[in-house]
């Protein structure tokens, strides 16, 4: 399985994995980009999609007035590290019976890793540092950032590996009117989405089975009050999927 990234619209990738879990169906490996990888790894890590959905809905979840402000971004992630770390500490790739990918930006260098070794933490609170929010996460001897600033669909390394990928794309391109367009934030906005959907959605042939929920666009990347309703949505489609998934691997 691939998972794109997505803000809280990752939500939805929940949802689709407990349609998948009420039907056994199982993926040996999986990867993802930001919220993507956040869905990916507590899916390796064994955690069920009710737990995360708990998570994701508790008080404590991505609360930016605990968050303490930072030069590289707005506000550094700190509190948002010790949430992730209850569920992550002295977790490594190796570990895990599903094979794990974690797509990030290298900020310095300006190039894509994908980490598949190693602890878990650090790489997967930097694939969700989403730019001028969080401040890049420090690794080694580098900064990195948010997967999607570069590849926000990684199913390169998992198309090698797997005979049938099922792909969950949750970031469909808003439909705006020219008078939304307001000023130059508005479009260099614009810009990076078109740009950054256009790259994925190239990569939509190389995966067997595609989910990419329409109704999506008319939730933002961080609108915390709709998480359940986001992941209802990827529970529908996800039990609309199952049936062909199915079919096609009998």
């Amino acid at each position: 399985m691939v998972f794109s990234g997505g803000g809280v619209k990752g939500a939805a990738h929940i949802g689709v994995l407990k349609a998948l879990e009420e039907h056994d169906i199982k993926p040996t490996c999986v990867a993802g980009t930001s919220a993507g990888a956040m869905a990916a790894a507590f899916y390796a890590c064994g955690y069920k999609s009710d737990e995360v959905l708990g998570l994701m809905t508790s008080r404590n979840f991505l609360k930016f007035s605990s968050l303490s402000w930072a030069k590289a971004g707005m506000l550094e992630p700190k509190l948002f590290l010790k949430v992730f770390a209850d569920f992550f500490r002295d977790r490594t790739f190796e570990s895990l019976d599903i094979e794990l990918h974690v797509a990030t930006t290298n900020i310095v260098e300006g190039s894509l890793r994908v980490f598949t070794k190693g602890p878990i933490l650090k790489p997967l609170l930097a694939s969700c540092a989403f730019p001028f929010i969080f401040s890049p996460v420090p690794i080694e001897e580098s900064l990195y950032s948010d997967g999607g600033i570069i590849n926000n669909f990684p199913t390169e390394s998992v198309v090698k590996r797997c005979k049938n990928t099922l792909g969950v794309y949750v970031s469909p391109l808003r439909k705006i009117t020219k008078e939304q367009l307001r000023n130059s934030i508005d479009v260099a906005d614009r810009a990076y989405r078109i740009s950054n959907r256009y790259e994925s959605m190239s990569k939509r042939q190389q995966c067997t089975w595609v989910i990419e929920p329409p109704e999506l666009e008319h939730y933002g990347t961080f609108t915390l009050s709709k998480i359940k309703e986001i992941f209802e949505i990827g529970y529908t489609y996800g039990n609309q999927m199952v049936e062909r998934i199915h079919s096609d691997l009998e």
